[in-house]
């Protein structure tokens, strides 16, 4: 990889990268592994084809044809062999190719830049790595990873492809777990809240309130976000009256006493 593309790449990645986002590694397909094996894909197939195209042009040639039948021959060959065309331009193309194609792992997504054009994808959107080491691969020590989820993604003639493999597989279950944790939470969240709202004591009318301790769900994640226990009563009020023993004054106890004394009179 030339310094040249290297600094390109390191340019659109910062550019692209959030101020949360971490960069773990960058980096480009083993080069020779990958002209080697743009170089084998489809080899089987050409060979095939120009034997057999090359087996019936020589016996056409031997044979007394008709100029006007030789040109439409020509032509359909030239057509016939496109098989062979196309693995004569995936072998010139390889270099070029590799020099486009760049690999960045950050602590949230994989980046992958072909052709100028930068793809995300993000590891909450991908469930599944797999690793694919082949012939070539193992003459060079490099493997294949495909990402596959709502995006696929393969990355190629990566080293050491078992421990990056890895690591995104945990990031993957990581993010896995996380998305779950906050399912949960919003549900519980949802649970509650219908709870409180939902008329559980409706015939208390204008007194109405709620204990959190008659919630039967986990809500260990909400005491965080609680007041202290000095300044906040055990009970939520979700009403705007309280009971009636929570607004009494003095001077309401005072009354209260008195009448409670003229009762007891009124007994004997």
């Amino acid at each position: 990889m030339s310094k040249k593309s290297m600094t390109s790449f390191d340019k659109d990645i910062s550019m692209e990268i959030n101020e949360d986002e971490e960069m773990l590694w960058q980096g480009a397909p083993q080069k020779a592994s990958f002209i080697l094996s743009k170089s084998v894909q489809l080899l089987p197939i050409a060979l095939i084809w120009l034997c057999f195209d090359g087996f019936a042009i020589s016996m056409i040639f031997r044979s007394n044809v008709p100029k006007g039948m030789l040109i439409f021959l020509i032509i359909f060959f030239a057509f016939h062999l496109m098989p062979v065309w196309i693995w004569i331009h995936n072998v010139l193309s390889a270099r070029r190719k590799h020099k486009l194609i760049k690999y960045a792992l950050t602590n949230q997504r994989v980046i992958v830049q072909d052709g100028g054009i930068l793809k995300s994808y993000y590891y909450s959107e991908l469930h599944h790595v797999s690793v694919k080491v082949g012939f070539i691969d193992k003459l060079f020590k490099v493997g294949d990873i495909t990402l596959s989820g709502r995006k696929s993604v393969e990355l190629l003639d990566i080293e050491s492809p078992y421990a990056v493999g890895n690591k995104l597989q945990k990031f993957i279950e990581d993010y896995a777990q996380e998305r779950k944790r906050l399912n949960a939470m919003r549900k519980e969240e949802y649970e509650y809240e219908e709870y409180r709202e939902g008329g559980k004591y409706d015939s208390y009318d204008d007194n109405e309130y709620y204990d959190d301790s008659d919630f039967s769900g986990d809500n260990s994640y909400r005491n965080d976000f609680e007041e202290d226990s000095y300044s906040t009563p055990i009970g939520r009020f979700t009403s705007k009256k309280m009971p009636a023993e929570a607004d009494k004054t003095e001077e309401d106890e005072y009354l209260d006493n008195i009448m409670d004394s003229i009762n007891k009179k009124d007994e004997f």
